[in-house]
């Protein structure tokens, strides 16, 4: 792995790994651009409280453009590839850290 492409938001030290997923996003030819949305969304009682993105490539970091909490459970990750490149695909891993339970307040969310 690369590493780190970034992670959303810092962990506590109670935040436990609870799901790790490797997302890949295939090309439908050598001449297409990904560009897309990815979401992650986990089922309560789940809280996630942080994310943390790891690339395959360079490549797969640098058509990374941004992730974002759209609520306590759902996570977006937005790639897209520019400049083009003979990679057949994105690949990513994502691990997801949180809690179990309800949570009263996670700051920075949208209400």
């Amino acid at each position: 792995m690369v590493g780190s492409v970034g992670a959303v938001r810092k962990c506590s030290e109670t935040s436990t790994l609870l799901y790790v997923e490797t997302v890949v996003v295939l090309k439908d030819d050598l001449t297409s651009l990904i560009n897309g949305t990815i979401e992650i969304s986990i089922g309560k009682p789940v809280t996630i409280e942080c994310v943390r993105i790891v690339a395959k490539t360079e490549h797969d970091r640098s058509a990374l453009q941004g992730y974002r909490f759209v609520s306590p459970t759902v996570i977006e990750v937005s790639v897209a590839e520019l400049p083009p490149s003979q990679s057949t695909a994105l690949e990513y891993a994502v691990y997801v850290y949180g809690s179990v339970g309800r949570k009263n307040k996670i700051s920075g969310l949208p209400r």
